[in-house]
């Protein structure tokens, strides 16, 4: 599950922040941020039937033995 928030300014950017942080906790899920991948992610959570597993640089056979 990815989730994305679209917000105008800082303010807004902290008050989307604590409001998906509380609803993962009272939803049980545990969520982390993209640090250095949110282009990517953000392209991943568009209805675009986007499978990230099938575009990782990391071999098939390596990410198996993982």
């Amino acid at each position: 599950m990815i989730v994305t928030a679209t917000v105008r300014t800082q303010a807004e950017l902290d008050e989307a922040e604590a409001i998906v942080e509380n609803l993962g906790v009272s939803a049980r899920i545990r969520l982390e941020e993209a640090y250095g991948a949110q282009d990517s992610t953000f392209a991943a959570g568009l209805p675009l039937g986007l499978v990230i597993p099938e575009h990782l640089a990391l071999p098939t056979t390596v990410r198996n033995a993982l």
